[in-house]
């Protein structure tokens, strides 16, 4: 079979396979983050190009706790994503910890200020 040059794709096709590199790349940045802070994903929720929800074992000084994980690949994080992460991690009855690439808005910090104790962000 004949192999095709990057310039004889349609650039339909040039989108397409530059987003699934991107999205591989955003779940091997969460397997990187979970692996070299000690965190075992126990349980899968949701998964996707722009998302991950996971319940997951945090060893501590006190014992292994559990958290609700949430990754985000959002270039501005703002309030109502802060809001509904903590929102889903209070019907999971679990305190959040929120990854994402991007930064957080003025007024997004402040909500976070706002659920100290119960939510912890954090850079992929």
């Amino acid at each position: 079979p004949k192999t095709q040059e990057v310039s004889d794709l349609p650039k339909a096709e040039l989108k397409k396979k530059a987003t699934k590199k991107k999205s591989s790349s955003f779940h091997a940045d969460i397997q990187e983050w979970l692996g070299s802070n000690g965190v075992k994903i126990k349980r899968e929720i949701f998964s996707d190009n722009k998302s991950f929800k996971a319940i997951v074992e945090v060893n501590s000084g006190i014992g292994n706790l559990d958290f609700f994980l949430i990754a985000r690949d959002k270039k501005a994080i703002n309030e109502g994503d802060v809001a509904l992460s903590y929102q889903e991690g209070s019907e999971q009855k679990l305190p959040v910890i929120f990854l994402t690439e991007g930064k957080l808005t003025k007024k997004a910090n402040e909500v976070v200020e706002g659920f100290k104790g119960q939510m912890v962000m954090r850079k992929l």
